[in-house]
């Protein structure tokens, strides 16, 4: 299916805007072998469910459970509860992690934040999407808090969840014809796109080109989020070696247009998680401190002690990653 989201729009209408997506640059470096779905840290897993289930129309993949003891984060009291969740049609699959008893800080990153993630739902009926989260009180970001409607009808809007996690929903012609969700995407912003592009490029071997200059962001994105600070844009997009995970990569840039970074840990609600596993894991952890990211939980890099077979840390912007060997090299 031909996706006609919020990136590809921005695509169409930015004159001298390159979006490279997918491996285009040999890499001698390490290269990710697995990536998993998407984790995200949420205060209230009910709450989230309400949206993401009851709305979206995602399924429980089991029953749900009581909180669990874990000492993963914090001071090692923590309690966690997991949900994964499935969308019926297309298989596609979301984690939400909620964490208790210990401190925690939410993030609620705005779009223009470096770190926050956003997903972008092709969807059968936004009508109804809508006005569900309309009743659970979410923020609807898009101008005059309604949906737009383009040429032939169709329709975009841009919702944030309780944690401050974007989800853009579009109905389409082709997207009509098919009942719930048709495809999904996620998108990454990001505090500086070059720097970004060489982390990945040089971590994880997805081999992405330089990025242009930023162009003038399109009238109709500024209005898809309702914030005419978001002067410029530009993006990337690239495809994770060894998987058809495809991550996009978002820059908004303006004059007066406050931005921040996300700086939270594995129990922050609005913090967004990715497992990634990788064909040279020393080398790769040595390419994310070289390149702008950190290793470990920490403000700086930390040393991996010996014999541990996997690593936190956080790309540029502050994105939670967790980085390990293949499960076969283990």
């Amino acid at each position: 299916m031909k996706s006609k989201s919020f990136l590809h729009l921005a695509f169409a209408a930015c004159i001298g805007m390159i979006i490279y997506p997918v491996t285009l640059l040999a890499h001698d470096g390490p290269h990710s072998q697995s990536v998993s779905i998407p984790h995200l840290m949420v205060e209230d897993l009910d709450a989230s469910l309400a949206f993401y289930i009851d709305v979206l129309g995602f399924e429980l993949t089991r029953p749900l459970g009581e909180p669990m003891p874990n000492q993963m984060a914090g001071d090692g009291e923590g309690r966690m509860r997991v949900m994964v969740m499935q969308e019926p049609q297309t298989g596609i699959q979301i984690e939400l992690v909620e964490w208790s008893n210990i401190p925690m800080r939410a993030q609620q990153l705005q779009i223009q934040d470096a770190g926050a993630f956003m997903i972008a739902l092709q969807v059968s009926d936004l009508d109804s999407m809508l006005d569900g989260a309309r009743e659970l009180g979410l923020e609807i970001q898009t101008e005059d808090g309604d949906y737009i409607v383009r040429s032939g009808g169709d329709k975009y809007v841009m919702i944030r969840d309780a944690d401050g996690y974007t989800v853009e929903l579009v109905e389409n012609t082709e997207s009509r014809d098919q009942a719930g969700i048709s495809s999904v995407s996620y998108y990454l912003t990001v505090e500086d796109l070059d720097e970004t592009v060489e982390f990945y490029n040089q971590a994880f071997g997805m081999g992405m080109e330089a990025p242009g200059s930023p162009n003038p962001t399109p009238e109709f994105i500024i209005s898809l989020f309702d914030n005419d600070q978001l002067s410029n844009m530009r993006i990337a997009r690239g495809t994770f070696p060894n998987t058809d995970f495809v991550l996009s990569f978002q820059e908004f840039s303006g004059s007066g247009l406050t931005r921040r970074k996300a700086d939270g840990g594995v129990e922050d609600p609005g913090e967004a998680l990715l497992l990634i596993s990788v064909d040279n894991f020393t080398l790769a952890l040595a390419n994310m401190r070289r390149y702008g990211g950190i290793v470990g939980l920490g403000a700086t890099s930390e040393a991996v002690p010996e014999g541990v077979n996997y690593s936190w840390g956080h790309d540029p912007n502050g994105m939670l990653l967790r980085i390990s060997p293949p499960r076969n090299a283990e």
